[in-house]
């Protein structure tokens, strides 16, 4: 019987005996008090971009293809989302006078810090698609990064052993999120972690079948 709990996620009753499984999600950078961590960012990115959409769409105007490219290093606080939005929005109805059906804006035609391009396309009916697109280098993962969400889960653990006899924890890396995507080198299945748990995972979705999950996480 599986039972769907808070602490820890998920509980397990096997015979007389309880599995307690607690899920973590694997995220490229950690948390800091100076830099938002990738997840953090990518979302900032979509808030403005669905903001000057609906700031454009209130205006009535013809509908668009917009891709707005941010740049690698774009940062806005929470106060500054509306202005970002409605710069954008600005760049993206001058180009309205624009004849041609494809309009390319470049940096120098952007007044907002960060933002390398925004692409618009006309369309003759239809509904407007706004998105930021992201790309970067797929970094590996690192078994640095896997111990520190070892230690961020280690101090639950005893918590757990109350109501359960064996706890594991699963780190859930996502490929479909470039927050979360990275490459798995071997040497993260070699690695000795120290940790709390009695079982500790790494799974992933659509690897290759030299690397089928969860890879165990070895502990000294």
């Amino acid at each position: 019987m599986i039972c769907v709990d808070e602490k820890p996620d998920f509980v397990i009753k096997t015979g007389n005996k309880f599995l307690g499984v607690e899920i973590a999600h694997y995220y490229r950078e950690k948390s800091s008090e100076t830099k938002s961590p990738l997840q953090q960012k990518l979302a900032t990115r979509r808030k403005i971009v669905d903001l000057a959409k609906s700031i454009y769409e209130a205006k009535k105007l013809p509908p668009l293809y917009v891709h707005v490219h941010f740049g690698l290093h774009f940062y806005c606080s929470e106060r500054e989302v509306q202005a970002s939005a409605e710069k954008i929005v600005r760049v993206v109805e001058q180009s309205l006078s624009v004849t041609s059906e494809e309009v390319f804006c470049r940096r120098d035609e952007i007044p907002l810090s960060g933002v390398d391009l925004i692409t618009v396309k006309k369309k003759l009916k239809g509904i407007n698609i706004w998105t930021a697109p992201f790309g970067s280098f797929v970094p590996f993962v690192s078994s640095q990064r896997i111990q520190e969400m070892l230690d961020e889960k280690n101090s639950r653990c005893e918590k757990y052993r109350k109501k359960c006899d064996t706890v594991w924890l699963v780190i859930v890396m996502d490929r479909f999120q470039p927050s979360s995507f990275s490459m798995i080198p071997e040497t993260i299945s070699e690695h000795l972690y120290n940790h709390s748990f009695d079982s500790a995972f790494l799974f992933f979705y659509d690897y290759p079948d030299s690397q089928k999950p969860p890879i165990i996480l070895q502990k000294l």
